[in-house]
């Protein structure tokens, strides 16, 4: 990207020849901010997203040491956001979603393979070719948030979203997500620090009964936004990192820690979660792949508008008989805020789009020659300079929705573990402060897990994807972990066929001895297991 010097320099030249009188009806476009502080953008079939205007400014991200629950990656910083932007008020719903897929014939990672989603069996998810996001194990309604979807889907939502709204769309990052659920405050929840009256607020483990439940039904926060506390995650652009410890300016890491695989943030805590996972300052990660009926997502959307139609980015149809993602063509960047297009404004009937005075009438056919050509010639000269600009800013931004990577803007999802990126450990499990390591596990096999978590026993089934290792989120430092069972896609396979051929082993049922990893040591040992309750955490794999 050019230098911010030398973009202020390119831009005095354009001043210089096409005229003060131009220029200041451009740097007044520029500063353009009377856009409505909500708006309602009308997606079809009755179907409409409403957003609200989010003010820049400053905050502490993260949590204070003294606040219960806290976990070590909350570190308290300061972030500056330094540009206003639009959120969805609620998170985007099984209603809206499908109008996307009514007019695009999107298929999500879901329904295009072959092993399908999580759904929800008995409070637990389960995997299973039928669950995607039109039945993820639950009776929906348009109402209820969407899930079953993946960061692929979102943005290819996000890509849609923008034609209908003539503005730059994305997902939140992390900091413009927590800023928006703190609405100013400081406590551990957006009502306050007191856990018994996140009830009023949101969804979770303690009063969900086992199931999503449709969007604002629960009170909101001071800014009007609706179950940023439970009910369902929601997908960040962040690739998952330590914090900093000075101010950040507009953060949005894309680079995943030492020895770890890129997984996308996700916030707000769930239906499924214990309430201290619903805190404004709570972290939680998973591969963009992963695909549960936890996970949903927000939107972000510009305050600016896109330059032209021109920009809108293309959506390739698919017909029910092809398994093919669409393929999505990157739009070109514009930094330039220009005239809002006409929009539902849920405080006016219409907002209409400023209009300016045109400097188009001053080349009318009684110009001079000379000063023809000098506006054509600073009209090439301006066009250089904005070229110039997009192509710098649009260097490396490439879509590639075919094979194991997407990469969006600047933002890469990677799916395969990098050579750096690879666990030290050899061991089949390795256990982590917050989840557990699955190594050297055949891609596509699924594996039933049982793990102890502050004395409690929980059970998962989770399916290994295209890399050398596979994490599990368990929220704290396991105290056991055992491999219950193997099941190949193709084939019943052992245990043993697993692991170094001197591990002793138990009898892998269960009910029995298992395969256990001990939290004090990276070697496994035999233990017996006779009772504990079995429920479930999704897995992130």
């Amino acid at each position: 990207m050019l230098p911010n010097k030398t973009v202020n320099f390119l831009m005095w030249i354009v001043i210089g020849l096409i005229g003060e009188a131009a220029a200041s009806e451009v740097l007044a476009q520029s500063n353009e901010n009377s856009a409505p502080q909500s708006l309602t953008i009308e997606l079809g079939n009755g179907q409409s997203i409403s957003v609200i205007r989010i003010t820049a400014g400053r905050f502490q991200c993260g949590s204070p040491e003294s606040e219960p629950e806290r976990k070590s990656d909350e570190l308290q910083h300061q972030v500056e956001l330094t540009r206003d932007f639009y959120m969805g008020t609620f998170p985007v719903t099984v209603g809206q979603f499908r109008q996307f897929v009514s007019e695009t014939r999107y298929k999500t990672e879901a329904e295009v393979g072959t092993s399908g989603g999580f759904g929800v069996e008995n409070g637990q998810l389960v995997q299973k070719p039928e669950y995607n996001w039109k039945t993820p194990g639950y009776v929906v309604t348009d109402q209820h948030p969407v899930t079953i979807v993946t960061v692929k889907d979102a943005l290819n939502f996000l890509m849609w979203l923008r034609t209908k709204s003539g503005r730059e769309c994305s997902l939140p990052t992390e900091s413009q997500w927590e800023y928006a659920c703190r609405a100013g405050t400081t406590t551990a929840y957006y009502h306050g620090d007191d856990e018994p009256g996140l009830d009023g607020i949101g969804w979770h483990q303690g009063n969900s009964g086992n199931t999503v439940h449709p969007v604002g039904e629960k009170s909101p926060n001071a800014w009007g936004f609706f179950d940023l506390s439970g009910n369902v995650y929601e997908w960040c652009s962040d690739i998952y990192n330590d914090y900093p410890a000075d101010l950040a300016e507009d953060p949005n890491p894309q680079q995943a820690k030492s020895g770890e695989p890129a997984r996308n943030v996700l916030r707000g805590g769930s239906w499924m979660r214990l309430p201290d996972r619903c805190r404004s300052a709570a972290r939680y990660r998973a591969t963009p792949g992963t695909r549960n009926a936890e996970n949903g997502f927000r939107v972000v959307m510009s305050v600016a508008a896109v330059q032209s139609q021109s920009e809108q980015p293309e959506i390739e149809r698919t017909t029910p008989e092809t398994n093919s993602l669409p393929s999505v063509v990157l739009p070109a960047a514009s930094n330039s805020e220009t005239t809002a297009p006409t929009l539902t404004d849920t405080h006016q009937n219409q907002h209409a789009a400023g209009s300016g005075n045109s400097t188009s009438s001053r080349s009318g056919t009684g110009m001079s020659w000379l000063l023809w050509s000098w506006l054509c010639f600073g009209g090439f000269v301006a066009a250089v300079v904005v070229a110039l600009i997009i192509m710098t800013q649009l260097a490396g931004r490439k879509v590639d929705v075919s094979g194991d990577s997407v990469q969006l803007a600047g933002i890469r999802h990677l799916h395969e573990v990098s050579e750096d990126q690879k666990s030290p450990s050899a061991e089949p499990v390795r256990l982590a402060e917050d989840g557990f390591w699955l190594n050297g596990f055949q891609p596509g096999a699924n594996l039933l897990c049982s793990y102890w978590v502050m004395n409690q026993m929980y059970q998962i089934t989770t399916q290994i994807e295209n890399s050398e290792q596979h994490f599990v989120y368990t929220g704290h430092r396991p105290e056991s972990v055992d491999i219950v069972s193997i099941d190949d896609a193709e084939e019943e396979t052992s245990i043993s066929d697993w692991v170094p051929e001197d591990t002793d082993l138990g009898t892998g049922q269960g009910s029995a001895s298992t395969t256990t990893v001990n939290p004090d040591s990276t070697t496994w040992s035999e233990r017996s297991d006779s009772t504990g309750s079995s429920s479930s955490f999704p897995p992130a794999y």
